[in-house]
């Protein structure tokens, strides 16, 4: 049996549930299996006390709770140290706390929110190589995040987040078909519009498809009345003529539009071929950008900034917030977890916890002094993030 077919050992599969999910879904998971039971698995190997999320708190057997629910104050009395007060930290120390935790949140800056930041006028953006003024115009509605700025109508929990704390939003938008698209290695360079972009390539290929199935070449695959009913499918799709050809679309616009604001109606733009639109990647992303699922309409955005969202998370959590704390070592105890830090100070302090819970980037936390396990060190050493930048000007 060679590698690829091996089985996963039992231990080795639960493993893999409770890093990618969590420990309460490792635990049902494990009773489902017969393992243990809902009620037994507080001294599961999920307790070790290493960074990660807590074990779960041993369940009643009865009256079973539903998925997800733990009893009030289940953990009272014990205290939880969590690296990093951005969402992911936020959210953690807010849920725990609900359940009775004590949480101490570990912030290396001096605002919270990780990678949600918005930058107004006046602000100081501060990289790794490199100090930037933003010089916007003193107005509540010019700024511009950094991090994070939009959120797809599926992030439920997020959005339930923002009713509970009174965070208002607006929609965000994420596709518009007006932009200037520019490709300096196609359309001889010109910056072409979004919506011609769009309307050229689905209609060349529905053209494409037709003409398939009008040369029989897919009467395996539909029935006469599948090939009628797809043909009338493709006319819509495409935007195609009575005899299933591609000949341009209103959608893609009219000529002179953009550059006097013509109001003809008649004359249609001469379509791109498939060939010019299929020859570089840039064309082709554009066509399912605000297909992905983090992407679709309709997209929010909090009114005045992404940061506040984290602004909300803070006001309910600062007084378990060590701001400017710069972790410096991880240990694991045998009943829990120490971590040491340099406060704003400049003094080493440290503090112990049975549970600690790690949110810093796997690029910062390399470089922390700790003592997880050889694997664990060679999965953080070899993360790597997508090199990413984002751009802000004001313009007239």
């Amino acid at each position: 049996m060679n590698k690829l077919q091996t089985p996963l050992r039992r231990r080795e599969f639960l493993s893999g549930i409770g890093r990618a999910v969590g420990g309460s879904v490792m635990l049902r998971v494990m009773s489902a299996m017969g393992i243990a039971t809902a009620a037994g698995c507080g001294s599961s190997s999920a307790s070790s006390g290493a960074p990660g999320v807590p074990p779960p708190p041993p369940r009643p057997a009865s009256p079973s709770p539903r998925p997800g629910d733990w009893p009030a104050n289940v953990g009272s009395g014990r205290s939880v140290v969590i690296l990093g007060a951005g969402i992911a930290g936020m959210t953690a120390a807010l849920e725990l706390g609900r359940l009775g935790y004590t949480c101490t949140l570990l912030e290396a800056t001096a605002a919270a929110g990780g990678r949600v930041r918005t930058l107004r006028a006046g602000d100081i953006a501060e990289e790794t190589d490199s100090t930037q003024l933003c010089n916007f115009d003193l107005d509540d509605d010019l700024y511009f995040n950094c991090g994070p700025a939009r959120i797809a109508h599926h992030h439920e929990f997020l959005l339930g987040y923002c009713r509970e704390f009174g965070v208002a939003l607006e929609p965000f938008v994420n596709d518009n078909r007006a932009a200037l698209l520019h490709s300096a290695s196609t359309f001889g360079g010109e910056p072409q519009i979004a919506r011609r972009i769009l309307a050229d390539t689905r209609g060349n290929i529905a053209r494409l498809l037709a003409s398939a199935i009008n040369q029989n070449a897919l009467d395996q695959e539909l029935s006469a009345n599948d090939r009628a009913n797809v043909l009338v499918l493709l006319r819509q799709f495409g935007d195609l003529d009575g005899a299933s050809a591609y000949k341009g679309s209103e959608r893609a616009g009219f000529p002179g539009q953009e550059a006097n604001g013509s109001r003809e109606r008649g004359q249609l733009l001469d379509p791109r071929s498939l060939q010019e639109l299929a020859q570089e990647t840039f064309w082709q992303q554009r066509v399912d950008f605000t297909e992905q699922l983090d992407q679709q309409a309709t997209m929010l955005q909090p009114v005045g900034g992404m940061d506040r969202i984290a602004r909300a998370f803070e006001s309910q959590l600062l007084q378990q917030i060590r701001f400017e704390a710069m972790v410096t070592q991880i240990r694991k105890l045998a009943d829990g977890a120490r971590v040491v830090y340099t406060d704003r100070n400049g003094l080493e302090q440290a503090i112990d916890a049975d549970h600690c819970i790690c949110t810093i980037p796997a690029s910062v936390l390399r470089s922390i002094d700790n003592d997880f396990s050889a694997a664990h060190q060679s999965a953080i050493a070899a993360f790597a993030y997508t090199p990413a930048f984002k751009l802000a000007f004001q313009s007239r």
